[in-house]
């Protein structure tokens, strides 16, 4: 036998302000058109990678372009990055807008992020006029790590690398972006 259930409650409407959200000014993944790509080797030598249309491709087959990924049961547009293997890594490079903060996040799409036969742990590096700051990618670690950066001027030179001793199933998921400035907390 059904029974019918009422349920009676006293709901209101609020607005509420999202204070957490900022404006973009810069997204990494949305420029990569405009980005110089390249593979870089430990005595700095360059191999450009060469616009396609739908991204970069690189003398190792190799493609840098904007796709969406799932890392850790979360979905991002980020900058898909396939490391070379050795000392070589591979580089975007941008000139950024101003910027009032820069974040990096960096993680293992799900379909890369378990590997741990043959693999090794690998770096994301983010580099703000010459000056460097790394995030260590850990093997088998399938979240997204997080690193904050310094405001940017206009027309800073930033320079995201990737790297990894072992290539094995090493692609990063990078979403690097910069808030605008002005844009209120």
């Amino acid at each position: 036998e059904f029974r019918r259930v009422l349920f009676r409650s006293n709901l209101t409407l609020q607005v509420f302000q999202n204070g957490r959200h900022r404006a973009l000014s810069f997204d990494a993944a949305e420029a990569v058109s405009r980005a110089q790509v390249y593979l870089e080797g430990p005595d700095g030598q360059r191999q450009p990678c060469a616009w396609t249309g739908a991204g970069h491709r690189c003398p190792n087959g190799k493609t840098v372009a904007r796709e969406w990924h799932e890392v850790h049961f979360a979905p991002y547009p980020c900058l898909r990055l396939d490391a070379p293997g050795g000392a070589t890594r591979v580089v975007a490079e941008f000139e950024a807008p101003a910027t009032a903060t820069t974040a990096l996040e960096a993680g293992y799409p799900w379909e890369w992020g378990s590997c741990k036969e043959g693999c090794s742990a690998s770096t994301v590096t983010l580099e703000v006029d010459g000056r460097a700051q790394p995030l260590a990618l850990p093997l088998g670690d399938e979240t997204m790590h997080r690193l904050e950066g310094p405001a940017l001027r206009e027309g800073a030179r930033v320079r995201v690398a990737f790297g990894a001793e072992n290539p094995n199933a090493r692609v990063a998921c990078v979403v690097l972006t910069g808030t605008a400035p002005g844009s209120a907390p």
